[in-house]
Parts: structure tokens; sequence; C-alpha cells
């Protein structure tokens, strides 16, 4: 197994279980992983280091992981921007792992995100953010 050294992982959701299973799928892969309950908790983590990727689920409790990762890619401009649900999107703005996952697809999906461009996983697109 290739490890992640030096790679750093925030992970946000409001499942436990799926939030320690993420933590202990992506650990395991050899990445530094930081877990978050909330967005808000995300923020707080976010303003303590830099993060390599961002992997938020899109449907949590008060902020949601649309706003969370508008908040964190200003913050961390270099941010990779990975998602997570259990509920279909028909046009995600950037990469989306459809829940329930196995643990190979998490690493294959996390490793495909971490070789895509900040640009292109970051902030919104602007055209995507204005047909809101």
């Amino acid at each position: 197994m290739s490890t992640q050294a030096g790679v750093c992982v925030l992970v946000v959701d409001d499942d436990p279980l799926m939030r320690r299973r993420l933590g202990r799928v992506l650990g395991q892969a050899g990445f530094e992983v930081w877990l978050a309950e909330s967005a808000e908790a995300a923020l707080v983590c976010l303003a303590q280091r830099d993060f390599d990727l961002l992997l938020t689920d899109l449907q949590l409790p008060g902020l949601d992981g649309q706003e969370l990762t508008r908040v964190a890619c200003q913050r961390q401009p270099l941010l990779r921007v990975a998602w997570l649900s259990g509920a279909p999107l028909a046009h995600p703005e950037r990469m989306l792992l459809a829940k329930p996952f196995s643990h190979e697809a998490l690493r294959v999906f996390v490793a495909a995100a971490l070789r895509q461009e900040p640009a292109l996983t970051g902030a919104l697109r602007p055209a995507a953010a204005a047909a809101r």
C-alpha cells in the first residue's frame, strides 16, 4: 500500500459512524486526517492549518457542504474539494462520491481528487455560481 505522507485531508460528516469510517480508511492509506462533525467545526480546523483536501458531505445541519466549500476556498485558495452525498445530484460542480461506497472506491476517489487542479475543485465556477 502506498502512503500519502504529508497529505492532510479534512473530513466533514455529521454521521459519526461515517466520519470514523472515512478517517480510518484514509488514515490506513497514510493520509493525515482531521475529522469534523459540522461545517462550523471544519471552519475551526481550517483556521488552524492548511489542508490539501476538503472531503465533505453535502447535507450537513446548519451550514451545508456547498456553503462550507465556498468559505473554505476563500480561506485556502489552493484547497482541493470533493463531495460526498447520499442524494444524487444532476450536475455537481465538483467531484462527487455517492454513498454508499467501498473502501477501495473511497481511496481511488480521494487520489483522483488530489490530482485535480485547485481551480477545478475549489470555489464554485463563476457560471455555476451565477446560475444559482
